[in-house]
């Protein structure tokens, strides 16, 4: 593939993708607030911790 075919490619799947993100409601990367990236961390911790309860109780039952 030639790097013309490939950047050209790289875009149409670029814009594909927020096309697909504008038709299921998200909104686009520059309208985000920071505030939604300090939260990400936490509530990736608490799903972590939640997964881990979740086995251990299953385990325990």
């Amino acid at each position: 593939m030639t790097p013309e075919a490939n950047e050209a490619r790289h875009l149409d799947l670029v814009r594909f993708e927020h096309a697909a993100g504008a038709a299921f409601g998200y909104e686009a990367d520059d309208d985000r607030t920071p505030a939604r990236f300090a939260v990400a961390p936490a509530a990736f911790a608490v799903a972590t911790f939640a997964t881990a309860v979740a086995a251990t109780l299953t385990y325990l039952i």
